[in-house]
């Protein structure tokens, strides 16, 4: 009988650890959507103008659909470097979508660092903190811009609501790394994501 009543109040408190998760989605998307003024477009859109009709979260509106130039400038502005700091700067677009500038993902630089096993040939392991690492303005036409940015070796990385990925340039197959040095402004050029 004990057994019987514990994998009850297990099923019990599954069932309301999700219906809590469910309506806190629900406040996130209303937040989102009195942040917009519409109901129009909830966090997750299906853009049926896209290929194959993939879910498209730029923030969180299909591009083809929102007047994105609310949260975003036209183009980035280059800052200048400090003394003791450096710039990055680049552009981002797809291949899938027709080279079009890539607004999906906020872009944040992670350090990278030795682990401690592996003598001289240890991998280096790199790592992302939202809240410390150097975060990128973005503007429309896909171009970025670090600013103030220590200098040090960095990835790229691509955070969007679902996961943060170590960015692999999509022609190249590399990933995008960067060596920062104070006083320089360091262009990446032109970036392709799938």
């Amino acid at each position: 009988m004990i057994e019987k009543n514990g994998f009850k109040i297990l099923i019990l408190t599954i069932i309301t650890f999700t219906l809590i998760s469910c309506q806190n989605n629900s406040i996130e998307n209303t937040k989102v959507n009195e942040a917009i003024g519409s109901d129009a477009y909830p966090v997750d859109v299906i853009d049926t103008k896209a290929p194959n009709a993939e879910v498209n979260l730029a923030y969180p509106f299909p591009s083809s659909d929102y007047d994105l130039s609310k949260f975003f400038p036209e183009t980035v502005d280059i800052p200048e470097p400090g003394d003791d700091t450096g710039v990055v700067i680049g552009r981002i677009l797809t291949i899938s979508g027709g080279n079009v500038p890539y607004l999906n993902a906020g872009l944040y630089l992670g350090s990278y660092i030795a682990s401690n096993e592996g003598g001289e040939d240890k991998p280096l392991l790199v790592g992302i903190s939202l809240d410390e690492d150097p975060h990128a303005a973005q503007g429309l036409d896909g171009s970025f811009a670090f600013s103030e940015v220590p200098p040090g070796t960095y990835g790229l990385f691509l955070c969007t609501p679902m996961s943060v990925t170590l960015m692999a340039d999509a022609k190249t197959g590399q990933y995008v790394n960067v060596d920062v040095v104070a006083g320089e402004v360091i262009d990446l050029g032109t970036l392709y994501v799938p």
